[in-house]
C-alpha cells in the first residue's frame, strides 16, 4: 500500500521502492550486505540491489521521487571520487568543487527513513508524525524548525570510505524519531521530532576534504533555499591511510 495515499492523487498501480535508492546500490557493485531488517532474523546476507525493495508507493508518488534518487546518487559519487583522489597511491590532483542540493539529500533521507518504517522490516514501525513527515516529503508542507538535516563533526576530523549504513533513532516512547547515515563514510542525521544540540551542525554549507601531504582541497558545497546555518566542516586525510576502519556509530 502506498505510504502517501493520504495526499489523495495516488496512481493505481504499486511500485517496487528500494529501501535506500538503486543508483547507489549499481554503484556498489549491483548488491550489498543486508543486516538489520527484521526478516533477516539476526543474519546479514549479500542481497542484488532488486532484492533490497519493499512495495510501499506507488508508480505516481515513487516517480515524483525520482529527482531524489538522482542527487542521493551524485552525492554517493561526489564522496567516492574524493576519495579516490587523496588515495595513497593516487597521482596528485588540483582543487575542485562539487554543489549539490542540500534540501534534496534532506529529503532523500526523509524518503529513506519512512520508506524503512512503512516497509515493516524494522522492529518498530512507528514514526512519529507519520502524516506531517509525508506532506512534508511531497512538498505539501514546510519543515518544521527542528527538523532536518545535520552533519557529526567526526571526532579526530578523519575521513575514510566506507560503503552505506543506516540506523534509526528511537525515544523514550519507543517511537522513531531520526535516522543516522554513514554515506561513505560522512555521518548524517536528519532529525523529526526532536531538535538538533549544538555539537551537530545543521543546514551545514558543505564539506572540505584535504590530504595531510598534499595542497589541493575538495569542496562539497550544499546550497540551501536560505543561507545555510553553519560552515564548513573539515576532514583530512593523513598518512598513510589504513583503508576502511572508520565507522560513525
Amino acid at each position: 500500500m502506498c505510504y502517501a495515499r493520504g495526499l489523495g492523487d495516488c496512481s493505481h498501480q504499486i511500485s517496487r521502492e528500494h529501501y535506500t535508492t538503486r543508483n547507489i546500490l549499481i554503484a556498489m557493485g549491483g548488491s550489498a550486505e543486508v543486516s538489520g531488517l527484521r526478516w533477516l532474523k539476526g543474519e546479514t546476507r549479500r542481497l542484488p540491489a532488486d532484492a533490497i525493495v519493499a512495495k510501499i508507493l506507488c508508480d505516481r508518488h515513487n516517480s515524483a521521487l525520482s529527482p531524489l534518487d538522482a542527487e542521493a546518487g551524485r552525492l554517493f559519487e561526489t564522496l567516492r571520487e574524493f576519495d579516490a583522489a587523496f588515495a595513497d597511491t593516487a597521482v596528485p590532483t588540483s582543487s575542485s568543487l562539487a554543489v549539490l542540493n542540500g534540501s534534496d539529500i534532506e529529503r532523500w533521507l526523509l524518503k529513506c527513513l519512512i520508506g524503512a518504517a512503512h516497509s515493516g522490516g524494522l522492529e518498530t514501525s512507528s514514526l512519529r508524525e507519520l502524516d506531517r513527515c509525508v506532506a512534508v516529503l511531497f512538498g505539501e508542507a514546510d519543515w518544521p524548525s527542528t527538523w532536518g538535516l545535520s552533519l557529526f563533526p567526526h571526532r579526530d576530523s578523519e575521513h575514510s570510505y566506507n560503503g552505506i549504513a543506516f540506523m534509526t533513532m528511537l525515544g523514550s516512547d519507543g517511537r522513531i524519531w531520526g535516522l543516522v547515515a554513514s554515506i561513505a563514510g560522512i555521518p548524517l542525521l536528519l532529525s523529526v521530532g526532536i531538535g538538533t544540540n549544538d555539537r551537530l551542525r545543521f543546514h551545514p554549507g558543505g564539506i572540505v576534504f584535504s590530504h595531510a601531504k598534499r595542497d589541493a582541497e575538495k569542496v562539497l558545497a550544499l546550497a540551501w533555499p536560505t543561507d545555510p546555518t553553519s560552515g564548513f566542516l573539515s576532514f583530512t586525510r593523513s598518512v598513510p591511510y589504513g583503508g576502511e576502519p572508520f565507522s560513525p556509530f
